[in-house]
């Protein structure tokens, strides 16, 4: 099980590095239904979980959410790029996401498709 504050501390990271709205609605499950998810929605949610049990379920969509979020910062971490290229963090987001694909399909029953993180 993943722990909610480690999400709000990897989003507290990647926002003082030029994350936003705009990559992380990308790597959000709820990108299959079309809906851009907001970092502000999201650590609201993540800031009740931590209120009640502090953990997410093992391989829930928001464990995965976290897991996309650490493999975002580490990658823009190891580029060398400087800070605040929302282009290269929209990228890294959409690879996040298609490496870790959530756990169900899209509305319409099509399968995403699956890639492994590197």
């Amino acid at each position: 099980m993943a722990k909610a504050q480690r999400t709000l501390d990897l989003l507290n990271q990647l926002i003082s590095m030029g994350f936003d709205d705009s990559a992380f609605w990308l790597l959000h499950h709820a990108r299959l239904r079309n809906w851009r998810e907001s970092i502000l929605s999201h650590s609201e949610y993540c800031e009740k979980i931590c209120s009640k049990s502090g953990e997410f379920e093992k391989d829930s969509e928001n464990e995965r959410v976290q897991r996309r979020l650490a493999w975002v910062l580490a990658k823009y971490a190891k580029s060398g790029k400087e800070i605040g290229d929302r282009e290269y963090f929209r990228e890294l987001a959409d690879a996040a996401f298609v490496g870790l694909p959530p756990t169900k399909k899209p509305v319409r029953g099509k399968p995403t498709t699956a890639r492994r993180l590197g």
